[in-house]
């Protein structure tokens, strides 16, 4: 898993480098594809006895294990279901995907000034290979990652499982995670959580493989890959200093030298988004604590009763019915810690989740259950400890456990099947993509051209000022927004959720108008 993780790495950071030099083209980026794949087929073949091997120690040996590995199979179907749509949701249609748009139409990965895209100085490594992937099949391309990203920390998890604490618990884990709503809503979308999840999943493996076996080259493997976490998103750092913290008080020698074998080449590895972001904008955690964020974003310190309840509540606030965090991970702690109080070498994990949940206690909520899924490997882990043993618990309470899991899980696949069942249509050719948005997607925050009006009107050699409006990864013509215009000369003046600049006044002529979307465009006289 090691080489998965960092060989897409690689390939993220050559996009970036390509961006960087100004050669964002189709082509450049379709040769760095093919010698991506290339590798990978290489390292298969060469390496084809041991992946052999390795893949034939997974198998699974009773008919309940293959039962569990079957579900797995059948979440990922149901969550590919869902990746076929068309993309709806508010992050990616905001700037997942239209900064990758907005970098592919100007060849260059550069910063976009304004308080619409003061994302584009963040960490953006999911966002490099959203590029790729919208060049080689458009927002599909983009959207796949993400669902890889997402199976490939089911595998990471099960790996985990079978070598650290028996099969039955890896298949138990890795089903916990594919099936929890959070994770089931997010690996049909274009977010990067699932990205920073695999990476600092596979970080907090490595570390675990040191804890266990202490050798240095695993804790510089968690290293470079908590390193690439931290490019993915700004939060990866929090999981550094976990991860920091723990080598720190688990080293029984050179503490700090061990730590820094941890933090350093992490930092270093990452160290490129933060002078990137401080040359352009003289800060280096941009747009962080710039005071062009929402007071939504300020850290607020809750009270002991908020930090005893909050996580309890991730699985039952009525208001996030699409991505709670499953009840199992609360209702199967007491037998977990049952087990713990005999088996000291699993406590680490216990340790790592309660830093993790205090982590996201403290950071600001606005990603609500979804920045708490880089850690639920762990916590799922955790849940399946009491099928890792055979004598804290005995075969009846396993059976127990197990029936409660299997029916919440069941509850949850039927409940994902019902939500993507409206993709249907579309998979079967039964509906076109303009329909399912038309029936789907939120006009309230997004851009869409609803009766093709704009695309009959705006020539690709027009271009439009984009008034008003946030997510505009739908718009198909030449536009520069409000926010960021400098002094291009426009041919349109196109107006959502507001009205005309008055600068604009005796200077256009009214053209059409779509309720249904809240948009106004204006012709620019000479």
């Amino acid at each position: 898993m090691f080489i998965a993780a960092l060989i897409i790495g690689i390939l993220a950071y050559a996009i970036l480098g390509a961006g960087l030099l100004g050669i964002l083209y189709p082509w450049v980026l379709c040769l760095l594809g093919l010698a991506f794949l290339g590798f990978v087929i290489f390292y298969t073949v060469k390496h084809w006895s041991q992946l052999r091997t390795f893949i034939l120690d997974l198998k699974p040996e009773t008919t309940l294990d293959y039962f569990l590995m079957l579900m797995l199979l059948v979440f990922a179907l149901i969550h590919l279901m869902g990746v076929l749509a068309p993309e709806i949701f508010f992050d990616a249609l905001w700037y997942h995907l239209t900064l990758p748009k907005l970098y592919l139409a100007k060849h260059t990965f550069s910063f976009i000034p304004g308080d619409l895209y003061y994302y584009s100085a963040m960490p953006q490594l999911g966002e490099m290979l959203y590029t790729l992937g919208l060049v080689i099949g458009g927002q599909l391309g983009a959207r796949l990652w993400h669902f890889l990203f997402g199976i490939l920390t089911t595998l990471a998890i099960y790996i985990f499982g079978s070598k650290h604490l028996s099969k039955r618990a890896g298949l138990v884990a890795a089903l916990l995670f594919i099936s929890d709503l959070a994770v089931a809503w997010l690996i049909t979308t274009a977010y990067i959580d699932l990205a920073r999840t695999f990476f600092e999943f596979l970080a907090f493996f490595y570390f675990y493989n040191w804890y266990q076996e202490r050798r240095d080259s695993d804790l510089f493997k968690s290293s470079l890959l908590i390193g690439l976490g931290v490019a993915t998103k700004y939060f990866g750092l929090v999981s550094l200093g976990i991860i920091g913290f723990l080598v720190l008080i688990s080293a029984t020698k050179k503490r700090v030298a061990k730590t820094f074998l941890v933090v350093g080449p992490a930092l270093l590895i990452s160290s490129i988004w933060f002078v990137r972001a401080y040359l352009l904008t003289g800060y280096p955690f941009y747009p962080l604590f710039s005071g062009i964020l929402s007071s939504w974003h300020d850290f607020i310190l809750y009270g002991p009763w908020e930090y005893l309840t909050d996580f309890f509540k991730l699985s039952n606030l009525p208001t996030d019915w699409i991505s709670p965090i499953s009840p199992l991970y609360i209702a199967l702690l007491p037998f977990s810690l049952c087990v713990l109080r005999a088996q000291k070498k699993w406590r680490i994990i216990a340790w790592y989740c309660l830093l993790a949940y205090t982590a996201w206690f403290l950071i600001p909520r606005t990603g609500g259950s979804r920045f708490m899924v880089p850690y639920l490997p762990a916590f799922a882990l955790l849940a399946s400890l009491p099928f890792a043993v055979s004598k804290q618990l005995s075969k009846t309470w396993q059976s127990l456990i197990l029936a409660l899991i299997l029916a919440v899980v069941g509850f949850n696949g039927l409940l994902r099947v019902y939500i993507n069942a409206k993709t249907l249509p579309l998979i079967l050719g039964q509906k076109t993509s303009h329909q399912y948005l038309l029936e789907n997607l939120d006009l309230t925050n997004a851009f869409y051209d609803t009766d093709d009006f704009l695309a009959k009107t705006i020539k690709d050699s027009d271009l439009v000022c984009f008034e008003g409006g946030q997510n505009l990864f739908y718009v198909d013509f030449p536009y520069v927004h409000e926010s960021y215009q400098t002094n291009e000369v426009c041919d349109y003046v196109l107006v959502q959720y507001q009205d005309l600049d008055s600068k604009y006044e005796n200077r256009v002529k009214f053209i059409y108008e779509n309720q249904k979307n809240h948009i106004k465009l204006y012709k620019l006289t000479k």
